[in-house]
Order: C-alpha cells, then sequence, then structure tokens
C-alpha cells in the first residue's frame, strides 16, 4: 500500500472514483477525457490518495486551501473534502493511512485548522476533530418584517455580470470579529457567484445604500414554493451586514416583499436574537443542527493568538492530549498580561486535563468552560476564573461548504 499526493493524470480517476462512491454522475463524456486526462487535472495538487499493491488508487481525499478569521488573525485552515474509499476497499484500514499522512502534511504547509463537514462524527474523532459549529435553520413568517420601516431608494438589484466590490466591501466589514468567516479571494467570489443568474436559477441579490450611497447590507436568496396552494417562500443563502442599520433595512426590504413570499427561510448567525426582534416570539420556528467539524493542526500556534482581556491578567496551565498528533501533546503555561499573551511548555500542575477535540471546541469559542468541563475527556482541576476568562464564547460565521 503507498499513501502519497496525486500525480496530475491521477485526478481524473479519482473523481470517477468520487462518482462511484457519492453516487453521482460523471460527465457524458468522460471515456474521452480519459485518453487526455492531463487536460483535466486542475486541483490535483491538492489531493491525497492511497493505491493498492498494483497501483489503483482505492482512497483519496482534497486537502482545500483557504484563510480564515481566528481572534482577530488570518489563519490557514485546511478544508477537507471529498474524502472516498472504493468500497471493494472498505475496511481494510487504507482511509486511516491516508489520514496519518494528511495530518503530517497539514502541519508541514503550516495551516493551523482543519475543517469538514462528516459523514459520521464519530468516525473523524478517530482523527481529532469534533463538532464545533452550529446552524440554526429559522422559518419566520414574512408579515413579521413588516415592523420595519421599507427603505425607499436605496436598494439596489444586483446581477449577473456587475460589479462584486459592494458585495466584497460589506462582507469583508462583516466578517471581522466572527471566527471561521473565510478570507474570501476574487477566485471565491467568482464560485460563490457563478450561479447566482437570477432568470435562470431564481436566485436574487439585492445591496442596500446608506444616506452617503455606500452599500451596508446585501442579501441573497432563492425563490422556492412549497405547496402549489402556498406562496413562495424566500429561502437566503447569505445576508450579511456592515451596520446596525444595513441590516435593519434590509429587514424593511424583506417586509417589502410580502406580496410574492409568505415566509423566510434563514440560517441565523448565532450571535442574532430574531424571538427578541419580532413582535411575538412565537413566531420564529429556529431548529438547531449540528455542522462541520474542527480540528487544531498546530496547537503552540494557535494558543499564541487567542484573543486574551486587556484589563487583566492571568494564567492557565494546560494539559494536552493529541491521540492522532503527539506533536501537539504536552503541557502548556498560557499567560497574559495587559493584552499580551504568552505560551510555553511546562512541568506545572495542569489547571485543566483535556483532550485535543474538546479544546477546539473552547478555542474558537464554540463551547465555554462551563459546558466543556462535563465532557469526560476533560477534567477541570482548578482556577476555573482564569480558565474561562482565556476561553470565552466568539462570534461565529461560516458560510462556505466543501
Amino acid at each position: 500500500m503507498e499513501i502519497r499526493m496525486l500525480k496530475p493524470e491521477e485526478y481524473l480517476p479519482y473523481n470517477l472514483l468520487s462518482d462511484v462512491c457519492f453516487a453521482g454522475k460523471a460527465p457524458e463524456d468522460y471515456q474521452e477525457q480519459l485518453k487526455n486526462p492531463l487536460e483535466h487535472s486542475k486541483g490535483y495538487e491538492n489531493c491525497m490518495g492511497g493505491f493498492d499493491e498494483d497501483g489503483n488508487l482505492i482512497a483519496a481525499l482534497k486537502m482545500l486551501p483557504y484563510e480564515m478569521n481566528f481572534d482577530g488573525n488570518i489563519v490557514k485552515m485546511c478544508g477537507i473534502a471529498s474524502v472516498v474509499t472504493a468500497p471493494e476497499a472498505r475496511g481494510t484500514g487504507v482511509m486511516s493511512k491516508v489520514y496519518e499522512q494528511c495530518l503530517i502534511k497539514m502541519k508541514e504547509i503550516g495551516y493551523v485548522f482543519s475543517i469538514l463537514f462528516p459523514f459520521s462524527y464519530a468516525y473523524y474523532r478517530k482523527f481529532g476533530y469534533e463538532l464545533a459549529y452550529e446552524l440554526r435553520s429559522t422559518k419566520v413568517p414574512i408579515e413579521c418584517f413588516r415592523k420595519y420601516p421599507y427603505p425607499k431608494d436605496s436598494v439596489k438589484f444586483w446581477k449577473k455580470g456587475d460589479s462584486i466590490e459592494d458585495l466584497k466591501s460589506v462582507y469583508n466589514i462583516f466578517k471581522q470579529g466572527r471566527n471561521y468567516a473565510i478570507n474570501r479571494s476574487d477566485e471565491s467570489w467568482g464560485k460563490i457567484l457563478e450561479d447566482a443568474d437570477p432568470y435562470i436559477n431564481l436566485q436574487y441579490t439585492y445591496i442596500h445604500y446608506d444616506n452617503k450611497g455606500k452599500a451596508d447590507a446585501y442579501l441573497t436568496f432563492k425563490s422556492k414554493r412549497p405547496d402549489i396552494h402556498d406562496r413562495n417562500h424566500m429561502h437566503i443563502s447569505e445576508f450579511v451586514w456592515a451596520t446596525k442599520e444595513g441590516m435593519l433595512n434590509m429587514f424593511g426590504f424583506i417586509g417589502g416583499l410580502s406580496p410574492q413570499f409568505g415566509a423566510i427561510h434563514w440560517n441565523v448567525p448565532m450571535d442574532i436574537d430574531l424571538g427578541s426582534m419580532f413582535a411575538e416570539g412565537w413566531d420564529v420556528e429556529t431548529k438547531a443542527h449540528t455542522s462541520f467539524m474542527t480540528r487544531i493542526v498546530d496547537l503552540p500556534l494557535a494558543l499564541s493568538m487567542v484573543r486574551v482581556p486587556v484589563t487583566s491578567s492571568g494564567n492557565v496551565v494546560l494539559d494536552v492530549v493529541d491521540k492522532s498528533m503527539p506533536c501537539n501533546n504536552g503541557k502548556y503555561a498560557v499567560s497574559w498580561q495587559n493584552g499580551k499573551l504568552t505560551v510555553e511548555k511546562t512541568e506545572a500542575a495542569p489547571d485543566i486535563s483535556i483532550s485535543i477535540e474538546a479544546l477546539v471546541q473552547m478555542l474558537v469559542g464554540y463551547a465555554t468552560p462551563q459546558t466543556a468541563k462535563y465532557r469526560i475527556d476533560t477534567t477541570v482541576h482548578g482556577n476555573m476564573t482564569d480558565i474561562e476568562a482565556l476561553f470565552s464564547k466568539k462570534t461565529l460565521y461560516m458560510w462556505e461548504t466543501f
């Protein structure tokens, strides 16, 4: 068995293996493509595979390079996608071997975190990943938004081919202070908007401008009719804002669309409490869904970037166990004063003994020490005040999937 990065000519066979594993449909001309695989190899350099003794590709995954926000820093994040094992090769341990090398490669490249959308949470915990994000799927009658004034003459209909600079400027302000928010490149924006054609895909984008003509919010949604006897429903793809006023004005714009739509479906950001923003909280139906998993790749580097209180000082000793990446194991003394933080290895008695899986929840701000302490892989020995100061609840946002 051989584990390595793919060669250009192996990328197309990998895509065909993915089609088999995910019951997807290959391009109709795939046989022609196989005659010239090098012409269809874009992206191969980010893929790692496992090969059997005859040199056949039997397992593979993609390591997608991203940059994301973390406590005011832009850090490298590896998005894992298209994890596949040939059905006839399952149970051989090939994917575990691929993942062992994948983790080593991520550390070499300089990734701080890795994120994936799992088919099984239990399976990926074997590799140090943990649930660290939640989707709040919310349905609201559109009439609820009519309490907000309609913003006359301040909303522009954006169409495919228009400039994306106003969209970018709003998003770049919105992402500040939100962990996980992706630092989008022009290529990323191109992929996001490639299907944003309202006349073909029924995807609509509107931009709100303030009284100085500056973009301060945008809304992208699709129109879907749940029943022939019902009005269309608005399914929000992305709704972000640069200012509170921009958000509230866009609420008023949504309310003005009540003749066309009956309800709004929105994965509401975790820092917004819609129940208190409308006349009746009963009108807001919210279901929480577990979402992606995160792993810490470089623990010392991640710890060194944690945002700490600027008005206090403290010291926490962490005893960390990482079964998949022993390089992260050990005791870490994290100290801060006047907003400046230091991290160093220590032999001091720990304040908290914790797994890498539990630690990532607190590090990104998904969970607090008060919730983490109930995990079987976490033991708080003392100094809870400083632990809570170090690991506070944070604002999270992730739109991308991979």
